[in-house]
Formats: C-alpha cells, sequence, structure tokens
C-alpha cells in the first residue's frame, strides 16, 4: 500500500533511545513523561522475555485494520527491544530499532490522497526502514503502535 511518511528531526530521530525514559527533549512529551508502554494513548504488544536468542534482520511492517472518527489519522510503529534490568539501567531499559508513520490519507495512493470513511474499517500498512538486531535471551520483543486523527 502506499502512503509511507518517513520524518526526520525534531519529530522522529533515528537510532537507539530507552523509550522507558521519555523527557522534555522528546517531541510532543509531556509531564508526567510516562514510559511509551505506560501511556494512554498507546498500544504495546510485548512477548514473554526470550527463552534463546532471536535475530531479525530486514523489512518491517504492520498492517493494521483500523477505524477513525476523523476523515484522516496518522497510525505509528515502533519495534522495540525490550533489556531486562541490570547495572546501568536498574529498571532494564527499551530501545527503539526502528518506527514508521502513515497518514491515512495516502493509504492507496501518495498522488491520489483519499479521505477516510469515518466508522468504517480500512487497511493501512505502517512501514518501518529496515533493521537488523539480535534480542538477546531474557529480552523481549515489543511493538507500541498510536494513533492522532486530524481534522483536514
Amino acid at each position: 500500500m502506499g502512503g509511507q511518511v518517513t520524518s526526520g528531526e525534531p519529530v522522529m530521530t533515528g537510532g537507539a533511545y530507552d523509550q522507558n525514559a521519555p523527557d522534555a527533549r522528546a517531541f510532543g512529551a509531556r509531564a508526567p513523561y510516562l514510559p511509551l508502554d505506560s501511556r494512554p494513548d498507546v498500544i504495546s504488544l510485548s512477548t514473554p522475555p526470550l527463552e534463546r536468542d532471536v535475530v531479525l534482520a530486514g523489512p518491517v511492517w504492520a498492517r493494521l485494520h483500523v477505524s477513525s472518527t476523523a476523515p484522516d489519522t496518522d497510525f505509528t510503529v515502533k519495534l522495540i527491544d525490550v533489556h531486562p534490568p541490570n547495572a546501568d539501567y536498574p529498571h532494564g531499559s527499551a530501545m527503539n530499532l526502528t518506527d514508521g508513520i502513515v497518514r491515512c490519507r495516502f493509504r492507496h495512493s501518495p498522488e491520489r490522497p483519499e479521505p477516510l470513511v469515518p466508522g468504517e474499517v480500512h487497511e493501512v500498512e505502517v512501514r518501518a526502514p529496515d533493521t537488523a538486531n539480535r534480542f538477546a535471551a531474557g529480552h523481549r520483543i515489543r511493538l507500541d503502535g498510536g494513533a492522532a486523527g486530524l481534522v483536514t
């Protein structure tokens, strides 16, 4: 599906950073700066602690079936390596590996925007840049997703 948007600084930054400890430097973050998986506007799916190392390399995407009350909505996904507590991070850490965003009006084509029909279920695909990571035994694989309705 079309309509993939990937943005740079200051909205989305590349590279690993701890999703458990956002602060005022994170775009759009507001006090009390909850960990990403504790925010009410984020859906977070996580594996149990891995029994063995798992290697992931290549493209990352999520196919979503969504509805919205708005004529346009942005959907985001993040792939995260959740590290268990250790000496450096006593509460563990959640390392962002890659993330992506799609604006729904471009879900079929970037050249022909198409508004959502509010309340109707639509299929959208959110693509993130390729990545490669070894999730070590004891870590968790987590996928976070969020949405923001647009009134445009």
